[in-house]
């Protein structure tokens, strides 16, 4: 059983490029026919899950590939990206190692799934109006909009995210959030562009925790018809570095420590060559089982003792990935990640492209993860 190495590259080229709905639907909808069409040349099982967003034109696809009589161990990742980011590691890393994983567990007849989620990145509908009313406020460029106009306007915005993130880890209700914002001591710059965030809201007054990232995910499991054993969830798996600095302390208060594992990792813990493999208070002896399966690459695992309630009040970066609709229903599953954003300056950026992953890192993983499967049969 060899790890085609080629074809996980060959996968991210050919699908590299924005995936996002606002901006790029139809490289979105290329992406999953793209999925459909490899997952039956290798004669796998697809189930195209449908649906809609409130306030926003399009349909949107969930896509499973089922192989076996008992397929309860799923292996998952997100397939949009944010606008304007060709999105290479942020997700393709995943889509790639999932299609090979695929192609081999198939060879295998083993018991396995495979779920590529789309909106991971948030809801079009809520991003869209964001963007419209940026724009007739005069804040956004009109060509981009996503562009503040002025340093002054970004750098607002920039510290106003700060301070919501803080906020949303103790209410993760918007309206709330921006509510308590206001009334608090913002620059003028943010306090205009909190009340925009407000008044956009306020069109969305059922917005909560699931309809604002994972929407695809979470729309997977609320109507969830079948048992699974465990998830694997990988997203952004490529960006590995060998120079100090490259690895960003974790926001985890220091209390969490005691539950981390570091496996081969560098006494420089700084330089960002390992992978996170992070669990809940449900999946740590299926942490633990993975760990043992990726013992010849270097990983720090993250046993957390907590629930998902716990996990959004505590440490609610742990949740930024599909991973926390199974965290939410009680279902075991694992994060995997190169730490996104506390590894590499190209996170959400147009600058994440296929030249910069780490290919020998992504068959190493695809190994670990066929390993994991097949022994969990």
């Amino acid at each position: 059983m060899t790890v085609d190495i080629n074809r996980i590259y060959q996968t991210i080229l050919n699908l590299e490029g924005p995936r996002h709905p606002i901006t790029s639907m139809d490289h979105l909808n290329y992406t999953a026919d793209y999925i459909i069409n490899e997952l039956n040349k290798l004669d796998i099982k697809v189930q195209v899950q449908s649906f809609q967003v409130k306030g926003f034109e399009g349909e949107f696809r969930n896509i499973v590939g089922s192989i076996g009589q008992d397929p309860n161990i799923m292996l998952s990742g997100h397939y949009d990206s944010v606008q304007y980011s060709p999105g290479a590691n942020d997700n393709l890393s995943a889509v790639a190692l999932l299609l090979e994983a695929a192609r081999l567990l198939k060879q295998e007849n083993a018991n396995a799934s495979f779920a590529f989620f789309t909106l991971e990145e948030g809801n079009p509908a809520i991003r869209s109006a964001l963007n419209e009313k940026l724009q007739a406020q005069g804040l956004v460029n009109e060509k981009y909009k996503y562009k503040y106009k002025s340093l002054d306007l970004l750098k607002a915005s920039r510290s106003l995210f700060k301070k919501s993130k803080i906020l949303y880890a103790q209410m993760y209700a918007p309206i709330r959030v921006y509510e308590t914002l206001i009334n608090s001591d913002l620059s003028p710059s943010e306090l205009e562009i909190a009340k925009v965030n407000l008044e956009v809201y306020k069109m969305f007054p059922e917005t909560d925790e699931n309809t604002l990232p994972v929407v695809g995910s979470s729309y997977y499991v609320d109507h969830l018809d079948r048992d699974i054993k465990c998830v694997l969830n990988y997203d952004c798996i490529g960006w590995i570095k060998q120079e100090k600095g490259t690895q960003k302390p974790l926001p985890i208060p220091k209390a969490y420590e005691d539950f981390f594992d570091q496996h081969q990792i560098e006494s420089d813990i700084t330089i960002g060559n390992y992978l996170g493999l992070a669990g809940d208070i449900n999946s740590s002896d299926y942490l633990k089982h993975f760990s043992k399966c990726m013992m010849d690459i270097p990983h720090l695992t993250m046993d957390i003792p907590l629930d998902h309630d716990q996990m959004k009040q505590l440490v609610p970066d742990l949740l930024r990935s599909d991973h926390r609709p199974f965290w939410r229903k009680g279902i075991p599953a694992l994060f995997i990640t190169d730490f996104a954003n506390f590894r590499s300056e190209l996170y959400h950026t147009p600058a994440d492209e296929s030249q910069h992953i780490d290919y020998e890192m992504l068959e190493r993983m695809t190994k670990a993860s066929v390993k994991f499967v097949l022994e969990n049969q």
